[in-house]
């Protein structure tokens, strides 16, 4: 029988390794299913900010993105945001999609595919 502290390493352990992982997910979509797993998963990519400098965003997110929301989204990168592809986003303008370049001044791709 394992000891509670046993247990606690074991869980740090699994979380480390899914820090590794995490950045290899291809969409926004899969990042935040990936927040539903634990409350402790859900703030550890909330506070890792490595994690958040990749949107790729596409259905079924994508029909209910505005202005608004993505610069919500983007502002978890801390300004570190490098690459942006948006996939069927009808609701982003031209003028919110400057508000996220201008917010992110690393940010090297910006991709919008209607």
């Amino acid at each position: 029988m394992k000891t509670e502290l046993e247990e606690e390493d074991e869980w740090r352990s699994v979380h480390e390794v899914l820090l590794i992982v995490l950045p290899y997910l291809y969409s926004l979509f899969e990042l935040l299913s990936m927040t539903r797993v634990s409350r402790s998963l859900r703030d550890a990519i909330r506070d890792e900010t490595a994690l958040w400098t990749k949107f790729v965003i596409e259905p079924p997110l994508s029909s209910r993105l505005t202005d608004d929301i993505i610069s919500e989204i983007t502002s978890k990168s801390a300004g570190k945001l490098k690459t942006l592809i948006l996939r069927q986003c009808l609701m982003v303008t031209d003028k919110g999609l400057r508000r996220v370049v201008d917010a992110n001044p690393l940010i090297t791709k910006v991709n919008k595919w209607i």
